[in-house]
């Protein structure tokens, strides 16, 4: 990711804009029926690489004092799920990270 960053920056001067649009999921399957692995890489992708990617190019706008960032997400992340599923969790804890770089 950082190494993409650092050759994009010389030749287009900044980065604009972020699009997140990086997810997966599986049928809702109750928590119980999915394993810890699963669970983790359904959290590895569908926040953690909201987080990361966002990480590594706010410093770069914030330089630039511009940018934009937009997280594409699912329908899931506003829908109550009553099972527990990994996926659900993971695109219903996108929203707070998406409100607090409004705030910013």
């Amino acid at each position: 990711m950082d190494a993409v960053i650092q050759d994009v920056l010389p030749q287009a001067g900044r980065i604009n804009l972020l699009v997140n649009n990086a997810g997966f999921g599986v049928a809702p399957a109750a928590a119980e029926e999915s394993s810890i692995e699963h669970a983790q890489a359904i959290f590895d992708t569908n926040f953690m690489g909201i987080v990361r990617m966002t990480r590594a190019v706010v410093p770069h706008m914030r330089q630039k004092r511009s940018g934009r960032i937009i997280n594409i997400g699912s329908v899931l992340g506003f829908r109550r799920s009553g099972t527990g599923d990994p996926d659900h969790h993971a695109r219903t804890s996108c929203r707070p990270v998406a409100a607090a770089g409004r705030a910013d």
